[in-house]
This record gives C-alpha cells, structure tokens and sequence, in this order.
C-alpha cells in the first residue's frame, strides 16, 4: 500500500503465474483487493451514521446481464436503466452496488453533513478491472471472473483518493492524478486536436433526418451534395457517415469497412470531393465473416468467435493499414467505434477471458490513429472503456448519452453527470445530434417524429463541449439557433463552436 499526495494506491499483485482462474462468471472476481464492507455499521454512531454517507457511481452504458437462454447466447440487445446516472444512494448496510463487467466504473463516497469525499477507482488495467458486490453494503474490487490464467508478475492497481473540496473537487483532483499518471492532457488539449470539437457538422446518426435515408430518389452521394447546397448559410466543416455506408453481414458485424458502390456510386471520396466536408467514420464489431482475416482469405491473424458470431484483429498492422488511408483521399479526420460494450461482453469470449486482450486492442487502434492524424470517438462505451482513453491520447471524446431521437418523452439530454467524470480523464462527452425544429416530415420516425424542446436540446448541445452535429433534414434548419452556438471566424468560411 503506498501513499500518493492525497491518495492510496492498492496494489494487487501476482508473484507467480495462475492457471484455471475463471470463476465461469464474467460479473463476478478472481480475486479480492482492496474490499469494503458498510454490512456492519451501525445508525447513530459518529463514523457511519446512516444519513452522513452516501455515495455516487458512474457505470455510464451500463446494461443487465443477457439472457443465457438466448440463442445464439449473449446475443441480446441489453436494456439500458437511462443516462440520468451517476447512480447514487446512502452508503450504508444497504447500499445496493452495481458490479460486473457493466456495472463497474468509478465511485465517490462523500458526507453529506461537510465536504469531505473519496473517489475509488482502477488506476491501470482498466478493462480487465472489475468491481464485486456479494452483499448489500460490500464492494470489492479485482480480476473479472472470466479471465483464464494470470501470467507471472501481473497487478493491478485501484487508488482511492481523499479531498475536502466536495463531489466535484474530489473528482477534479481525482482526475489530475489520473490524467498526471498517464501524461493525458485535459480537455483542452482534446479540443485542440479534434475537429470535431471545433467546428459545426453535419449529423447522420440514429435520430438524425438521413439516418438510413435519402432524398426521394437518390443515393447517399447525391443527398450529401443537397445537404451542401442548402447548408452552405450554415457553414458545416464536417459530416459524421454512420454506418449506413460500408459492407455489413447478416449478424450485422463488419465485413468490410469501405463504402459501398450503391451508397457512393463514385467512392466515399466523392462525399468530400462534391461538399469539401471533413469526415467523422463510424464502426461497428467485426463480423466473423469479414474479409481481412487469415480465415476468410484476408491478410490479418483475427480470433474468430463462431458461437457468439465476432471477431478480434491481433495486429498492430491491421489497424495501420486500416487507418493509413490518405485523409486528403476522403477527408477522414475521426474514427468512431461504436458497440463497444458489445464487442467487449458479447460477441468475442476471449475478450473476456484475457487480462490482456481488450487493453491491447483499444492500445493497437489509437497509436494507429495517433500515427495518422486522427482522433477517435468512443460510443456505447463502458465506464472502464472511458477509463481505458487515459493511456490513448487520440481518444478525444466519448458518448455520454444514449442515442438522440426526436421523440417527445426523451431525456436523452440530461448528460451532466456523466459529464464530471468525462471531463476529470480529459475527453469531451458527445451528446450526439438534434433537430432544430420541431416537424420534419419523410424523416425515418414517422408520425412520433418530432422535436419539441429544440431550444433546450440545443443549449445542452452547446454546452457540453462536445461535438454539435446537426441532423435536421434539408428545408427545415432553425439557421438562427444553430448559429447561437458558435462564433463566425472571420479568414474562413465556417463557424467555430463556441
């Protein structure tokens, strides 16, 4: 146990090599340390009177555990409780803690009488680092349960970190050590280098217009030239293409990550050659079928998951050449991988069962991105993924709300408190898209398509210091509050968020 300014650091380690560890629960730990236990405490008594502690959990995308009679198993799309988290509740006897591979995160416990709290969190080995809670009251922290062996000399280490400042001051210092400890730089470097997080864009994404549509009789290539062309009193730097525009399977996996001829007759190019935008690129899991594996006659070692329908790349390589493309070629400046809670906890069983797999894939995909001139976005992240950025300088952002809709009852807007926790590790949290008016009809959404709190949607947006992507469809922009959001830069012909 060694202690660091204001902060303990734990420190699990493994002397000798483990074989057999897994517990066949991938929720659940194989090993124990630090632990917990408010089982004990009694009301009244100075420490752990009932109403002094409490506590606040950030699990962002967390989901309940899929259905094991689910074919294929694991398959599942996994219900979200919402984004009004962190969660939170008295720290006592009862306290009921979200664990597993989901529900592990980040957790501060503070009084309520006074300022004081403790935020406790992994500090490396983030996707191998899990919290486990047997009973109510008791919390542990260790392995995941899945993992198979251990190999000789591996820790893990959880700090746990004091400050008289309150919620937010315990989680601002909390993230200065973090970021500290892995040279992350803070927000402000991430906007520095992300496009995205500079100027307007164009949105395609779930919720937006030309979400898996087009203008009436046109393909993808023409509607974006449109889009130009109305847009151009706006002045959009850039377009986020979801993933309406590559090769897909049928398990809905990636088969092959280039656009496909009936969306861009011309080549993705000719999105940026006809609007001169620059490009944020989605990505999903990849498909077991996908064309780059050794397996299916490609060039890549991949791990193939047949039972559970994904794949893994191995190499560094794979990911150079993937994202060497010349940006000059299509204009890509950010990558996005999405379903990343789904590739981790559903479609790839080694992912799960390795301390160290999971690391090197997301390792492998940023210093690919860093050595290109590209930033990467997270979406459908767990917590432990945000965690994960802190040792990828070219993750910039990270999704902290569910999917915009334009649907009456949504709060998909509330992201202020994932919000601390995305600004302590240094990356801006993306609310995604909105509409700037109320109807748009021909939208995908039909008749329950429609955005009544456009205003609040849009101050939200602004606010965040994430990006401001814009979904609305041609003819039905409030040109005037989307241009609240940023200052006209006089030598350019864009407008930068503000």
């Amino acid at each position: 146990m060694l202690t660091v300014y204001s902060s303990i650091v734990f420190d699990q380690k493994f002397p000798n090599a483990l074989d057999e560890t897994s517990t066949m629960n991938a929720d659940a730990l194989i090993s124990s340390f630090p632990s917990f236990d408010m089982s004990g405490a009694r009301e009244g008594t100075q420490t752990f009177a009932d109403h002094d502690l409490a506590y606040m959990q950030w699990v962002s995308w967390y989901y309940g555990k899929p259905d094991e009679n689910q074919q294929p198993k694991g398959r599942k799309l996994l219900d979200a409780p919402g984004f009004d988290n962190p969660l939170y509740g008295l720290w006592n006897k009862d306290a009921v803690i979200q664990d597993g591979v989901g529900g592990s995160g980040v957790m501060c416990m503070f009084n309520m009488q006074d300022s004081n709290a403790v935020v406790i969190s992994p500090l490396d080995n983030f996707m191998a680092s899990s919290q486990y809670s047997p009973a109510p009251g008791v919390v542990e922290f260790g392995i995941m349960g899945n993992v198979t062996s251990v190999p000789k000399g591996y820790a893990m280490k959880t700090i746990m970190h004091f400050s008289e400042h309150g919620i937010n001051g315990a989680m601002n210092s909390w993230g200065n050590i973090v970021r500290n400890y892995y040279q992350k730089g803070a927000l402000s470097t991430a906007r520095s280098k992300d496009i995205t997080l500079q100027y307007l864009g164009f949105n395609t994404d779930n919720g937006a217009y030309y979400y898996y549509n087009t203008v009436p009789g046109k393909n993808y290539e023409e509607t974006m030239t449109d889009v130009k062309e109305y847009a151009d009193k706006v002045g959009y730097k850039y377009v986020l293409l979801d993933s309406w525009w590559y090769y897909q399977g049928e398990d809905g996996g990636v088969t092959n990550w280039t656009g496909r001829p009936d969306i861009f007759p011309n080549g993705v190019e000719a999105v940026y050659k006809n609007t001169g935008w620059l490009v944020q690129a989605h990505n999903r899991w990849w498909s077991p079928f996908n064309e780059y594996a050794k397996q299916n006659g490609g060039k890549y070692e991949f791990i193939i998951d047949s039972v559970k329908n994904g794949s893994v790349p191995l190499e560094q390589e794979f990911w150079d050449d993937l994202l060497s493309v010349p940006a000059s070629d299509w204009g890509l400046r950010v990558y996005e991988q999405d379903w990343l809670y789904n590739g981790l906890y559903l479609f790839v069983s080694d992912l799960l069962a390795s301390v160290s797999l999971a690391r090197t894939w997301l390792l492998q995909m940023g210093s690919a991105a860093e050595k290109n001139g590209l930033t990467i976005q997270y979406c459908m992240p767990y917590i432990r993924h945000v965690l994960q950025s802190l040792e990828i300088s070219a993750v910039t952002q990270a999704r902290a709300s569910d999917d915009y809709k334009p649907l009456v009852d949504s709060e998909q807007w509330r992201i202020g408190g994932q919000s601390i926790l995305f600004n302590a590790v240094g990356i801006s949290p993306s609310k995604d898209g909105i509409w700037t008016t109320t109807l748009q009809p021909g939208s995908p959404y039909g008749a329950q398509g429609r955005e009544l709190h456009s205003r609040l949607q849009a101050a939200v947006l602004t606010l965040s210091t994430g990006p401001i992507a814009i979904g609305d469809g041609i003819g039905y922009s409030d040109v005037e509050l989307i241009l609240r959001s940023c200052m006209k830069v006089c030598h350019a012909l864009y407008y930068r968020c503000y």
